[in-house]
């Protein structure tokens, strides 16, 4: 035999208490509303639980891309250097003695929009890799930042490379200078870094 609902044992015991049929039906409704309320909330408390933690994982993401992308702004405050490592000077040597013999340098008037601009720092940071162990010192120098430029031109006219950029109608290019910023040679963005390197080797080398 079929054990009675918990439906049916509510409902006799309502007709039990002679209420009748209407209100029997009422109070069972009212209590399936009240059953199916908890069950709402529960679900509408663990959503919002969720949403909170999505919201403070995207706001976590957020503030770490914001980090990540203004970062570089700060290395860039000068210009990019590398020097080649170097002895130690024996006493009495001059300090013009002391300077790399060569250098290879780039320029660049304008940010990455300008495409010959956006080459150059690319075929510069290639050559970076290319001449590590070849002992020339290079120095890449943005014109585009106002911001430095008043440190970028005393860095240029301490390297005697004023007459190398004065008057140039060129938005970016590459040149190698001896110690005394003399020029030896001057390369186009379009060459390969390869290419730069090979030729630079070339004019440097005995």
């Amino acid at each position: 035999m079929n054990e009675p609902s918990l439906e049916s044992e509510v409902r006799d015991f309502y007709e039990r208490a002679c209420l009748p049929d209407d209100r029997v039906a009422a109070l069972l409704d009212a209590s399936d509303m009240a059953v199916a309320a908890r069950r709402w909330k529960r679900i509408a408390v663990s959503i919002s639980i969720g949403l909170a933690a999505m919201t403070l994982l995207t706001i976590g993401l957020y503030f770490n891309r914001q980090t990540s992308v203004e970062a570089p702004v700060a290395d860039n405050a000068g210009p990019s250097r590398v020097v080649p490592e170097s002895k130690s000077p024996s006493p009495g040597t001059s300090t013009r003695f002391n300077q790399p013999e060569y250098r290879l340098v780039a320029f660049r008037s304008h940010g990455d929009e300008c495409p010959h601009c956006r080459d150059t720092g690319e075929v510069y940071e290639k050559l970076v890799a290319e001449l590590r162990d070849d002992g020339i010192e290079m120095e890449k120098f943005d014109l585009s930042r106002s911001s430095n430029r008043t440190q970028i031109d005393k860095r240029v006219e301490e390297l005697n490379l004023t007459g190398l950029i004065d008057g140039r109608i060129e938005t970016a290019f590459l040149a190698l200078v001896n110690r005394d910023g003399k020029t030896i040679k001057e390369f186009k963005p379009s060459m390969t870094a390869a290419r730069i390197a090979r030729g630079v080797r070339e004019l440097t080398k005995p």
